[in-house]
């Protein structure tokens, strides 16, 4: 008796959201997460041969080179693929809107610079002022470090957090076990976003002179 090969899904075309831009790219899907009301792609890019954690939510369409078929309803795709790698069905929610679990489990993927990211938005949010270039900043900043993540999917985590002073300098502390190179990375950063809008608040002042207050406890010699 035979028995039919499960579907690899390896011969994409996926259509999704990059960066604000719409971009089209062969993929394969090596596998698929599901937590609370979100479904993410852990996707093979052959064009750049890269993999990249993909939120669904910024998936448009999805064309199937195997088997001729076409997705513009992400939903119905993701069940087909539950069904044919022949793994019992889970269910898929109507929508695919980061949850809180997905926050806990993108801050647990991106714990090594959980310190980076609270500083860098409480700075940001000193000055109530070009609150979307400071945004893509930090953005940018963690991207270059983490670029299997979604960009968007990034910017969306840390346009949803929120942090306290009390936050501040916990993240502080957590800078005691950081390396020289980290930083001066994160201050360089840190006045970048602080400097957005065009000068220094005195709250500004304050953090960042905090910031520069713990480099110089690791001998590292940093001024404004």
């Amino acid at each position: 008796m035979t028995t039919n090969k499960p579907h690899s899904f390896d011969n994409l075309i996926a259509q999704f959201v990059y960066q604000g831009r719409f971009r089209e790219e062969n993929v394969a899907i090596k596998h698929v997460w599901q937590k609370g009301n979100g479904v993410f792609f852990d996707l093979y890019f052959y064009r750049t041969q890269t993999t990249k954690l993909i939120d669904t939510s910024y998936i448009r369409t999805i064309y199937d080179l195997s088997t001729d078929i076409g997705y513009t309803n992400i939903k119905k795709f993701v069940e087909e693929y539950f069904k044919k790698i022949e793994q019992p069905e889970a269910p898929v929610p109507d929508d695919f809107e980061p949850t809180q679990e997905h926050e806990t489990a993108i801050e647990a993927y991106l714990e090594d610079m959980n310190a980076e990211i609270i500083i860098l938005k409480f700075i940001s949010g000193c000055a109530a002022y070009f609150e979307e270039v400071k945004l893509n900043s930090i953005t940018e900043f963690v991207y270059k470090k983490y670029g299997n993540l979604d960009f968007d999917y990034i910017k969306s985590y840390i346009e949803s957090r929120c942090f306290s002073e009390a936050d501040f300098y916990d993240a502080l502390e957590l800078l005691k076990r950081k390396n020289a190179s980290d930083l001066v990375s994160l201050m360089k950063e840190a006045v970048k976003v602080a400097i957005a809008d065009g000068g220094l608040s005195y709250d500004e002042r304050i953090y960042l002179a905090e910031l520069i207050q713990t480099a110089r406890e690791h001998n590292i010699k940093f001024d404004l």
